[in-house]
């Protein structure tokens, strides 16, 4: 199983979203740098895939949609059954399942 984490300790501002997010994912030079291109990619997993969100309350005041960012992960792991996603907290780990 492949396991992706997601830091919010890296995003530092709004810009660095999308280019954190195409390293961590290794999409192609292509990707649109939006959410509806986010969705679109991360739907397209096709093995046991588990994302790890990492320090969510700094990405949060980081990062303006985060909320639509939540949301899409929380939906993508309902759309496709290969993936599951959790938020880790300094204090507890929240698993989000399907």
């Amino acid at each position: 199983m492949k396991k992706i984490v997601i830091d919010g300790r890296f995003i530092k501002h709004e810009t660095d979203v999308h280019r954190y997010l195409i390293k961590k994912f290794k999409f192609p030079v292509y990707y649109g740098k939006n959410l509806d291109a986010l969705w679109d990619s991360l739907n397209e997993i096709d093995e046991k895939t588990t994302i790890v969100l990492k320090n969510p309350d700094i990405f949060r005041k980081n990062y303006k949609n985060f909320d639509a960012l939540l949301s899409l992960f929380n939906d993508l792991k309902n759309e496709n059954e290969l993936i599951r996603f959790e938020i880790k907290t300094n204090k507890t780990t929240k698993k989000e399942k399907k």
